[in-house]
């Protein structure tokens, strides 16, 4: 029933969204599909232990932040299933507030995002619940308002206390200065390199091993058994997407063209964004712009890679504001053009590449055959 379903809401929206037509009611449809395939999931590889963690409250399985949410739906004697639907919820909603904010015609980027990494966000749901947070406190990085950025900072410190490793993102708010300085960009190349030969050297692993259990060990003693992991090669895959990943968005913020007809813009807005950015065509602009230097730090992740390949989710909380990006600069360009046609079709099949990577490669047909075949509303 549920692939049947999924497939019908798919194949509406992909005709839709060819055709360029923007409805709420198609749009309303696959956020529901989202959300049902999500929050009413009762079987996938991670969901015995959220399920456990939930039941009996053990001091410690989780981040605070979650562990707060857990005991605040237990007060209320909500069971487990509740608790996912609810977050679920509001996951998507606050996912579903920036992809507004920037685009009018969203169906494009459900459509990509279910592609990948939507099936991983339904089995971990406590990561998409903390990526949800940070997607939704981006467009604060918009605004040289002090405000707003210490509103980012509040937001990804709440992500960070549902999923620890967010705590690399709050960095983020310096961007906006890195931009400015072409020594600081020195520095952010010269770091990255650095880093990079560190991880390719055993004794420069070890002195980052150290460092981890240094700084974060001491709060989380799962980071001690992480420090002491190293994976064989397979950074190499991981290293080649977030390479890939950076020309994509390099590519795109040389080719986008500002809309002139602002007319067929969304002016919708946040009230906290500075009024100089509701003109749609700078927000878009100064989006796109950012997205491409968070993709530059995300070459910090490198060393990360080589210990765990969990630490790819870094990676992969980043892809939904990718994926805006791909929309917003495959819009902007000419019709029926070469470069659109071009740009458009490597952004799918590199979408497409994503998912049978990091999850048909993986996992095999263990994630797709749990999300489909068991939840409690499409049976």
């Amino acid at each position: 029933m549920s692939i049947l379903v999924t497939i019908f809401i798919y194949f509406v929206n992909v005709v839709n969204s060819i055709f360029k037509k923007h409805s709420k009611i198609l749009t309303l449809f696959i956020l529901l599909l989202l959300w049902i395939l999500m929050g009413a999931n009762t079987q996938n590889p991670d969901i015995y232990a959220y399920q456990m963690g939930y039941s009996y409250l053990i001091p410690g399985s989780f981040e605070f932040g979650y562990m707060f949410l857990e005991r605040i739906f237990n007060f209320f004697n909500f069971d487990y299933s509740t608790f996912r639907m609810i977050i679920s919820l509001v996951g998507i909603l606050l996912i579903h507030h920036t992809v507004k904010l920037l685009i009018k015609n969203q169906s494009p980027f459900y459509l990509l995002y279910f592609i990948y990494p939507f099936l991983m966000d339904v089995v971990q749901i406590r990561n998409f619940l903390a990526m949800a947070i940070f997607i939704f406190a981006i467009p604060f990085l918009l605004s040289e308002n002090i405000k707003d950025i210490i509103k980012y900072i509040l937001l990804v410190l709440i992500a960070a206390s549902i999923q620890v490793t967010f705590v690399v993102y709050i960095p983020l708010f310096i961007i906006p200065k890195i931009k400015k300085t072409v020594f600081l960009k020195f520095l952010i190349g010269i770091g990255i390199i650095f880093l990079v030969l560190i991880a390719l050297n055993q004794s420069g692993l070890n002195l980052i091993s150290q460092l981890m259990i240094n700084t974060i060990g001491s709060f989380d003693d799962e980071v001690l058994t992480i420090a002491y992991k190293q994976t064989n090669l397979g950074f190499i895959l991981f290293w080649a997407i977030q390479s890939v990943n950076f020309i994509l968005l390099y590519w795109a913020n040389k080719n986008y063209i500002p809309s002139k007809n602002n007319k067929k813009i969304n002016k919708w807005a946040v009230s906290s964004i500075n009024p100089s950015l509701i003109e749609c065509n700078s927000l878009q602009f100064k989006y796109i712009d950012l997205i491409f230097w968070i993709n530059v730090y995300a070459f910090l992740f490198l060393p990360l890679y080589v210990f765990w390949s969990t630490f790819s989710r870094l990676m992969r909380n980043i892809i939904p504001l990718n994926l805006l990006v791909y929309i917003i600069v495959g819009k902007s360009l000419p019709p029926r053009s070469i470069k659109k046609i071009g740009f458009i079709s490597i952004c799918i099949t590199y979408n497409c590449i994503l998912f049978f990577i990091e999850i048909y490669m993986l996992y095999g047909e263990s994630i797709i055959n749990s999300i489909f075949k068991y939840n409690y509303i499409f049976g």
